[in-house]
């Protein structure tokens, strides 16, 4: 499974791009603010219908411009399957051999991708809301029916908080009315609890195994999911129990929606005690952890994407990252750098491609 050709026109600040891509590594290189990162960019929104950067579409179209295209070529059982992901005056459409998804959901998964980037670091320093959404991803990646559930919850948690503003504001608070989406979001919540509580089982060792591998260091580091209710009672129990304080904040105050995920490092905060080095290996080690698990439960070989990685990272452990690449045998990679001389050094005695940017323009 690789991506064997790129077509992009008018997607951030790439003009227009069409290239054949090595099945193995390709390698882009530019100074900063030359299209090298977008480029990685149109690759995982082609896998997820979204940019990783910025979810609003009408906002990845180049200035005075009205529309952008990403197309590829999907090489999957030594088929090609052609890819479309467009964007005009409002509306977008995502095509597969030409046959547009009913719903985007349907595609997530067929083309998985990983992207590690210098923006990860909000996933250790940032809200819940990003470690959260780390966490739906790779489960949402390997099970269909989660995405339906979790796309279910929030729906409803949303109409309860409109349930409880519609109160306050009548100043009419009426707790039966609330029971139609306690009922509801218990039985869903409960689901979720037990694909979050597998992910954790199974993604926590992957996770500590290429930490190790990176780190090269001998500290222990966990993951664990920090609970936003009390899961030794049932959903509803905790609605009933926070009924007073969700009145007085007129949102819902537990459930799944509130989980948030704890990262360590023999038991100290990493985001509180972890030095630089110790942060970006612990994202690349979440990452790596991330593609292993897809790769595994699904089947299915991602392309992995390493925007600038390399930046910040001292040579012992660039050449773990390198051990770690080869030790599982990973797909195909696309990875940037400001210097080709000093990916070449990384990427020494491997078949790789390279491609130089200006301006967002292939030389």
């Amino acid at each position: 499974m690789y991506l064997s050709k790129l077509a992009i026109v008018q997607y951030r600040n790439i003009e227009d791009i069409n290239i054949e891509l090595n099945p193995k590594i390709n390698a882009f290189y530019a100074n900063n603010a030359q299209g090298k990162t977008n480029v990685l960019d149109a690759i995982y929104a082609m896998g997820y219908g979204k940019s990783y950067f910025n979810s609003i579409d009408s906002q990845n179209i180049q200035h005075h411009k009205d529309f952008f295209m990403i197309k590829g070529t999907w090489v999957e059982e030594q088929e090609d399957n052609i890819l479309h992901l467009g964007f005009k005056k409002g509306k977008k459409s995502l095509k597969k051999n030409s046959k547009e998804y009913s719903r985007l959901a349907d595609h997530i998964g067929y083309m998985p991708v990983v992207m590690i980037s210098p923006y990860d670091a909000d996933l250790i320093n940032g809200g819940s809301e990003a470690r959260r959404k780390f966490m739906d991803a790779i489960i949402c990646l390997c099970s269909k029916s989660y995405l339906k559930n979790l796309i279910q919850y929030q729906a409803l948690v949303k109409q309860r908080n409109a349930s409880l503003k519609g109160m306050a504001k009548q100043r009419n608070f009426d707790p039966s009315l609330l029971e139609i989406w306690d009922i509801q979001l218990t039985e869903l919540a409960q689901l979720i609890l037990e694909e979050r509580r597998q992910f954790q089982t199974t993604f926590t060792p992957l996770f500590q195994h290429y930490y190790e591998l990176v780190s090269g260091q001998c500290e222990k580091a966990t993951l664990e999911i920090k609970w936003g209710w009390d899961v030794e009672l049932s959903l509803k129990d905790n609605l009933k129990n926070c009924q007073e304080k969700d009145r007085i904040l007129q949102h819902t105050s537990v459930g799944p929606h509130r989980d948030d995920l704890s990262f360590n490092l023999d038991e100290w905060s990493v985001k509180k005690y972890g030095s630089q080095g110790q942060q970006k290996s612990f994202l690349i080690a979440l990452k790596l952890a991330k593609y292993e698990m897809v790769r595994t439960l699904t089947s299915k070989t991602p392309i992995l994407l390493l925007d600038d990685v390399f930046d910040k990272l001292d040579h012992q452990r660039v050449e773990n990252l390198m051990h770690a690449l080869e030790e599982k045998g990973f797909g195909q990679i696309m990875v940037t750098h400001t210097e080709e001389r000093a990916l070449k050094e990384v990427f020494k005695d491997k078949e790789v491609t390279y491609f130089q940017l200006d301006k967002g323009v292939i030389q």
